[in-house]
Formats: structure tokens, sequence, C-alpha cells
């Protein structure tokens, strides 16, 4: 069964950067469509999708501001630590794309 284990920060700084990024890219852009929405008046609260827009927003950024926090721990059995760039780019691809 996996453990909370500390992850060191040196070394992995592309990841936790990319990760961060993305939620804050997330949160701020569906928060840049919603407020467009607002202004031209196309935004209707009646319709239960906007509800689901808020809570993108609120996820994206509770996540954003939790891994900015807490930057050095991670769940799970952790094993000795090879840096791959390149599957962090893919991984890093992936979630831009989505």
């Amino acid at each position: 069964m996996g453990k909370l284990k500390r992850v060191p920060h040196e070394g992995n700084e592309y990841y936790y950067a990319i990760a961060t990024d993305n939620f804050k890219n997330i949160c701020i852009g569906v928060l840049g469509v919603l407020l467009y929405n607002f202004t031209t008046g196309s935004a209707n609260f009646s319709h239960p999708g906007i509800y689901g827009v808020f809570a993108i927003i609120i996820s994206s950024g509770l996540l954003y501001l939790l891994l900015k926090r807490g930057k050095n721990w991670g769940y799970g059995n952790v094993s000795t630590f090879k840096y791959k760039k390149l599957i962090a780019k893919f991984i890093s691809f992936i979630l831009t794309i989505s």
C-alpha cells in the first residue's frame, strides 16, 4: 500500500512548473470565457451547464493552489527516480491539448 512520501524538488522543477501552469491556464481560460459571456449577455443561469463551468474554475484553481503550496509530497510507492524529459514533455502536451 502506498504511503505519503516526500519527493525531491531538485530535478523535478519541470514537472512542477508544467503541472501548476496547466491548472492555472485552465482556470484563467475558462474564467475569461465566462466573463466574455457575461459581457455579451449570453450567459444563462437557468442552464445547468453554467454550474459545471463554475466547478471547473473552482476545482482547477484549488488544484493550482494545492500544487503551488505542497511541492514536495506524493502518495504512492516511490522508487528510485529517473528523470525522463521526453515523457514529461509528452504528458505536458497531452495536458495542454486536453
